[in-house]
């Protein structure tokens, strides 16, 4: 039988939200407005803040537990591989290669004129692999 080293990890959601009014080309440049605004840090006081180009402001101090789950992440004990990632999660994280697979399926998917019906849900699997693909370039 293989081996393999399984790695359970507990995650705690916090939450804290804002509203800013956007106006832009689509939905996806009004978010990128927004997410480009975004500092990487937190202030002194654990606050968030951040501020559009246009001077809307919003301070986020994330106080508020809004989901917690246990995960098991196998491994292949030998190569290290991921082989997959088991119970109830809201943290879809399938590795570069997965994600590289899925996206091109995605685009496939969504080339065929036929498969109207899957579009919506595809273009936003599309979009989040597109997002964890370029998330460390």
């Amino acid at each position: 039988m293989p081996d393999f080293r399984v790695t359970l990890v507990e995650r705690l959601f916090e939450a804290d939200a804002g509203d800013f009014r956007v106006t832009a080309m689509d939905a996806e440049a009004a978010a990128r407005i927004v997410l480009n605004a975004v500092p990487d840090s937190v202030d002194s006081d654990g606050i968030r803040t951040t501020i559009l180009p246009d001077g809307q402001k919003v301070d986020f101090e994330v106080e508020e537990v809004v989901h917690g789950e246990i995960v098991a992440m196998v491994h292949d004990a030998g190569t290290g591989v991921l082989q997959g990632q088991f119970g109830f999660s809201l943290v879809f994280s399938p590795g570069r290669e997965a994600a590289a697979v899925l996206a091109r399926m995605m685009d496939r998917v969504l080339a065929d004129d036929g498969e109207r019906d899957t579009h919506a849900a595809c273009m936003v699997l599309r979009r989040y692999l597109h997002e964890y693909l370029n998330a460390d370039a």
